[in-house]
Order: C-alpha cells, then sequence, then structure tokens
C-alpha cells in the first residue's frame, strides 16, 4: 500500500510511525520549508495539499494495524503548529478466484462456466474470464460457444468490495471437432424394392465414429447402428420421403443431422397375352399390356422367349421350332427405373394337323366315290376338312361334328388330284394332302 494524506495546510514536516508492524519509521523534512506537496486541491472553496510516502508498503498478515502521523506547520509569527493524525490499517485476505465448469467437450455446443471463488466474507463486484479464442466475459456465470476444436486456457479474476483483487486461475478447456455426417442412395427408387444406403460420414482430428443413427422418414424406428456398413430399407408406400442420418463419435460429439429427399415411385404391372402358335411356321404374336399409374411411363421390355430367343421390342413377334410347352419372361422397366417381371407357360403351340385320306383309285363314271378321312391333329381336335375334287366344281367343306368321310360323283370320265385340307380346334391348318383318282 502507499500512504497519502490531505491537509488544510503546508507541512514542514511529517514523521510517520508504524508501532513496528513497518518498518523503517519515516521523518520527512524538506530541503525547503514548507516540504514539496504531491497536488493541491481546491475543496469547498479550500485549498488541500496532499502528501504522500515515497515508498509502499506491504503488509503480509491479516489483521488491524495502527498508524500514527504528526505533522509540523510554522506559522508567519514563527510559532508551530503540531498535530497528531491516528487511524489504523485493515489488512483482509484477498479473494481467491476458482471456477467450474460443465461441456460436452464438442465445438458449437455451449459451455457452462461457474464462478466458485473464495471471497473471504467480503463481496464480489466484479469478474473477468478469458475464454483463450480471444473472446472474455464480466459476468458472474457466462456461456461460451467455441467454434473450433483445441485446447483453450480460460483465465478467471475476481475483485472483491473493497478493491482486491484475486490472483488469476487458469484452466483448460478441450473442444473436439464436430463429425461430418453424410450419406449416399442407390437408384432407383422404388416402392417394396430393396434401396442400399451407403454412408460417407467423416470426422477431423483423429476422432472415431461410434454410432450412426438413421431415419428413413417413413415412420419406421429410427436404427441405430455401431459400424458403416450399409443400410437397406424397402418402403411400402410410393411418395416423398426425408432420410436423415446423425453420427456420434468415441467423443460422444454428434453430428449436425444430415438430410436427402426421395421419392419413391410405382413398379409397372407386366402383363402379356399368350398366343396359339401353328407349326411348322410357328408365329407367335406377343402382345403387350403392362400398365403402370401416376403419370409414369414404361419405357423398356425385355423378352425371353423359354427357347433361347429374345426381343427388346414392345410387341415382338417370334418363331417356335417346337410345341413346347415354353416360359416366356416379360421384364418391363420404367422411365423411373422401377422394374416387373412375369413369366407365363406357352403350352399353345401346337404340331401341324396331318391331312389324311383313303380313295379308290378308279370308279366307274356315274358311281359314287367314297372318300375315308385318316386325318389327325396333335394336341387338338380336327374341326373343320375343306374337299377339293379337281374337277372345278365348288369345295366341299364339312365341319365338326359332322362325319368328314364324304362321298362324291364325278360328271366326265377323267383323271383328278383330289386336295383335302384339315383345320384343327386350335385354328392350325394343314398342308395340303394330295390323292389323284
Amino acid at each position: 500500500s502507499r500512504f497519502k494524506i490531505s491537509v488544510p495546510y503546508p507541512l514542514d514536516s511529517m514523521y510517520w510511525d508504524f508501532y513496528g508492524f513497518q518498518t523503517p519509521n519515516v521523518m520527512i523534512n524538506g530541503p525547503t520549508v514548507p516540504i514539496p506537496t504531491d497536488s493541491i486541491t481546491i475543496v469547498n472553496g479550500k485549498q488541500v495539499y496532499w502528501y504522500s510516502l515515497p515508498t509502499p508498503y506491504v503488509y503480509n498478515t491479516v489483521g488491524t494495524f495502527p498508524v500514527s502521523i504528526t505533522t509540523y506547520s510554522q506559522n508567519v509569527s514563527g510559532c508551530g503548529t503540531e498535530q497528531e493524525i491516528d487511524f489504523e490499517v485493515e489488512v483482509f485476505n484477498k479473494p481467491v478466484a476458482d471456477f467450474t465448469f460443465t461441456t460436452t467437450g464438442c465445438a458449437s455446443s455451449s459451455v457452462n462456466f461457474f464462478d466458485n471463488s473464495i471471497l473471504n466474507g467480503r463481496t464480489a463486484v466484479a469478474w473477468n474470464w478469458n475464454f483463450g479464442d480471444g473472446n472474455t466475459s464480466a459476468i458472474l456465470n457466462p456461456n461460451h460457444n467455441y467454434l473450433a476444436s483445441g485446447t483453450y486456457n480460460v483465465k478467471h479474476t475476481v475483485l472483491n468490495d473493497i478493491g482486491c483483487l484475486s490472483d488469476t486461475v487458469t484452466k483448460v478447456v478441450s473442444i473436439n471437432n464436430l463429425p461430418l455426417a453424410k450419406f449416399g442412395v442407390s437408384l432407383p427408387y422404388c416402392v417394396g424394392k430393396v434401396i442400399t444406403f451407403t454412408d460417407s460420414s467423416s470426422v477431423a482430428g483423429g476422432g472415431t465414429l461410434t454410432k450412426w443413427f438413421w431415419n428413413f422418414g417413413d415412420g419406421s424406428p429410427v436404427l441405430l447402428a455401431t459400424t458403416n456398413a450399409p443400410q437397406t430399407h424397402t418402403y411400402s408406400a410410393t411418395g416423398n420421403y426425408t432420410v436423415t442420418l446423425r453420427v456420434e463419435t468415441n467423443s460422444g460429439c454428434q453430428s449436425f443431422v444430415f438430410s436427402l429427399p426421395i421419392t419413391i415411385h410405382p413398379n409397372p404391372v407386366s402383363d402379356f397375352s399368350l398366343p396359339v402358335v401353328c407349326l411348322p411356321v410357328g408365329a407367335a404374336q406377343f402382345n403387350n399390356q403392362s400398365t403402370i399409374v401416376g403419370g409414369n411411363t414404361i419405357t423398356n421390355w425385355a423378352w425371353n422367349f423359354g427357347d433361347g430367343g429374345n426381343s427388346t421390342i414392345q410387341n415382338p413377334l417370334h418363331n417356335y421350332g417346337g410345341t413346347g410347352p415354353f416360359n416366356v419372361t416379360l421384364a418391363v422397366t420404367s422411365n423411373n427405373g422401377c422394374v416387373n417381371i412375369i413369366t407365363k407357360m406357352l403350352n399353345s403351340v401346337f404340331a401341324e394337323p396331318q391331312a389324311a385320306f383313303t380313295a379308290p383309285s378308279e370308279v366307274c363314271l356315274g358311281a359314287r366315290a367314297n372318300f375315308t378321312n385318316n386325318s389327325s391333329a396333335t394336341g387338338s381336335t380336327v374341326s373343320q376338312w375343306i374337299w377339293d375334287f379337281g374337277d372345278g366344281r365348288p369345295l366341299v367343306i364339312v365341319n365338326a361334328p359332322a362325319s368328314p368321310n364324304v362321298s362324291y360323283t364325278y360328271a366326265a370320265a377323267g383323271s383328278y388330284t383330289v386336295i383335302l385340307v384339315v383345320i384343327s380346334a386350335a385354328g392350325c391348318q394343314s398342308i395340303t394332302k394330295f390323292a389323284t383318282q
């Protein structure tokens, strides 16, 4: 402490007595009379003279210590005035600064600081905080957000009501980087189909990711994963969904939520009609009957005819060389990449019906010639017989269930080529069977 007094008159000398609690006692005699002042001020219209000791004094113990000042001032008549001024110095313990803090240890999360200083019976009137990142505060219990990871030396002092300032206390606050959540999604986005979500989250500064919180946005429970393995999910309805991911490090720091909107599209409905196919040509006309809803379109058709043949046109024509049966598959793809597959069994490939008959090798003019049908249709039945007796007269057409055996009378002698064509119930026609009479 530096001692200082004020008196209403100039002093010629002053003597300071510390009663042994400070050394040495001090006698001040000026080289001139009066002794020099520190300053002169005007208080209530009167001059006040200020004097101080040149050396500061330090009290190392708490307590009350007496001080006596004897002043002497000589007036104009040559008589002197002596005055004794007594006072006491009270010495208090200075406050001991201390604080606690709570933190998640994560960047951008608030750190809460709490003053815990020891005031020794006095009252704190000022606080000073230095957070180590260039920011400060002067309130009792501040909160502070660190924007970057690192180790910060936080310093704190406290001032009490009588002006005693504590020493500075320093504590270390460690802040870790936040992880960065991110993921990708495999195409296409189709209802009822498995969709794969692939994590690409990261954390800087040597941290390790330990938890992944997946929310697929369709009301299903949040999935907590402990590895970054790809996750799969199936949506049961079309629509717009927002998928989110939040990740956590081994230090407990959680990322901000990463969101990705996806639209789940309808699948097409594959369908086609099965043709009736007749050998030996074996021409099969397939007609696509696939549909899709919601303004979507079908853009691709992939046919597998079951005999090694394929096509990518919408309504293909395919020739079979055997009766089968054949498993015909149609895979259709929408404009959003959604695929639907259907397989149908084609068992309507029929062998060529075989026209056959017996006839007499010759008959007399005017006699009836009897023609006996021996035709057959494998996998079906013959439903129509078309007779051409070769004499230029109209064809004779017989439809089942009428008897296919016919009698015919020629009007003129000669040799005639008789032709029989048969048609099966499946609609297949024979190659003509010839007989000459």
